[in-house]
């Protein structure tokens, strides 16, 4: 079972300037999914060398194999990128990936991680940080993390606003590369 799930708290740690008064994560949950193209109009951006955004995800699986976040942004200089990261249990990071690479435009970018995870699936987070050499900036504007699940495990949990499932017949589209894709 494929599980689509966005952001629905911040942590302690949010150190990117939003465009809005408001909690860091309801700018980029817009509950857009790739391909269409969320709302450009509010922003996270930063430049500053590993100033990093966290947020809480609701964690609805329990044999999860794998995870793909996928961010809207860009890279606006040619010495910052943006990494990303996933923890299954809040505490445990997988290791951060590159997502967005220098100079890249503004589209739709993901990064995977293939289980097992380091611990057991409790209460998920994902890690956006801002890389940079010199003093470049990027932009995030939607987030969200897809992930398969090869059990049925959850479908007795509730379903909230800010999650929805979508059956799948096979995990295709998660792959044990590093790199990340690009759709514009």
């Amino acid at each position: 079972m494929l599980l689509l799930l966005d952001p629905d708290s911040d942590t302690a740690t949010n150190e990117w300037t939003p465009t809005l008064a408001v909690d860091h994560y309801t700018i980029v949950d817009q509950g857009i999914r790739e391909p269409a193209v969320p709302d450009t109009g509010n922003w996270l951006s930063d430049a500053n060398d590993a100033h990093t955004e966290e947020y809480e995800i609701e964690t609805p699986c329990v044999d999860c194999t794998s995870a793909k976040i996928w961010i809207y942004g860009e890279s606006l200089s040619s010495d910052s990128y943006i990494q990303a990261d996933f923890s299954a249990n809040g505490s445990d990071w997988e290791g951060s990936k590159t997502i967005i690479s220098t100079l890249g435009g503004i589209g739709w970018y993901s990064v995977n991680w293939n289980g097992p995870f380091s611990g057991p699936m409790t209460s998920a987070k994902m890690r956006i940080i801002h890389k940079e050499a010199t003093g470049g900036s990027s932009r995030i504007y939607s987030t969200y993390v897809e992930l398969f699940e090869t059990s049925s495990s959850s479908s007795s949990l509730s379903s909230s606003s800010s999650s929805s499932s979508l059956s799948s017949s096979s995990s295709s589209s998660f792959s044990s590369s590093s790199s990340s894709s690009t759709t514009a």
